[in-house]
């Protein structure tokens, strides 16, 4: 699905599944996509266009990408979020992404937040186009 943004309103709210309004350039519109489907929980994509927001999405966060839409028109905004989102709405299904180890894990979360830090320094380059 596309939406390509500006005047249109928002789609109507896919009740049968969760709805992923993201754009394929965004690393972390990737880390929600993959999320979500390492742990098996089905979605529909929905492309953003960055450069002509919505209004809609403007007032839902910013008009930042990734955004989930529960089938009930819940909107959840940030990837980590919906990363802990797609764990905990299928915790026994997919793959398993979080060491069962309590003192593994904790070390992968720490290097996660490491990494996170450095991630929007990586925006300029991709933006330039190399």
């Amino acid at each position: 699905m596309l939406f390509t943004g500006g005047s249109e309103p928002k789609p109507a709210t896919n009740t049968a599944h969760l709805r992923l309004y993201h754009h394929n350039l965004c690393p972390f519109s990737g880390r929600a996509r993959y999320s979500l489907s390492a742990k098996a929980v089905p979605f529909q994509e929905c492309m953003v266009d960055l450069n002509e927001k919505a209004q809609w999405h403007i007032e839902a966060n910013g008009g930042a990408a990734p955004l989930l839409e529960t089938t009930s028109g819940d909107l959840i905004p940030e990837s980590s979020i919906i990363a802990r989102f797609a764990l905990e709405s299928n915790p026994d299904g997919g793959i398993q992404l979080i060491p069962t180890d309590p003192v593994a894990a904790m070390r992968m979360r720490v290097k996660m937040e490491d990494f996170n830090k450095t991630l929007p320094g990586f925006f300029p380059m991709v933006l330039s186009r190399g």
